[in-house]
């Protein structure tokens, strides 16, 4: 599925809901993901004043699980503002590690761009064999 297509599904999820209080806000920033069987499934951000938020990538991510399926062929985030916005660490391991195939999942950084996950993640705490003792 190519950027135009799946910016036209995320910007829908981005646009379509707003929620604040003084303690919550969510749906500011809202990703798209493509499984590799082709399935799509949505997600926005939930933003706390405690750490019990999540991201976007992760509520899609969790969609995905609850359907099944854990590998993921790509992922687009925006935000209400305007920006890509790039997955953060936590993300990132949590899409490694639900399949290892994940590695390669692309993720657009820009509109003409993508980067796979081992791009993104260059240093992996699980990897013993790059680590350098003390």
């Amino acid at each position: 599925m190519n950027y135009d297509k799946l910016l036209e599904i995320v910007k829908k999820e981005v646009y379509a809901r707003k929620f604040e209080s003084d303690k919550v806000t969510a749906g500011a920033v809202a990703s798209v993901l493509v499984t590799k069987d082709n399935n799509i499934y949505t997600g926005v951000c939930v933003v706390m004043d405690c750490a019990l938020g999540t991201c976007a990538e992760r509520s899609a991510a969790f969609q995905m699980i609850k359907n099944n399926e854990t590998e993921i062929k790509t992922i687009l985030t925006i935000g209400r503002n305007g920006y890509i916005y790039p997955p953060c660490g936590a993300c990132l391991e949590l899409i490694k590690l639900i399949n290892p195939n994940n590695k390669n999942t692309q993720f657009y950084i820009s509109k003409n761009q993508t980067l796979n996950l081992n791009q993104l993640m260059i240093k992996n705490w699980q990897d013993k064999e790059k680590m350098e003792k003390y």
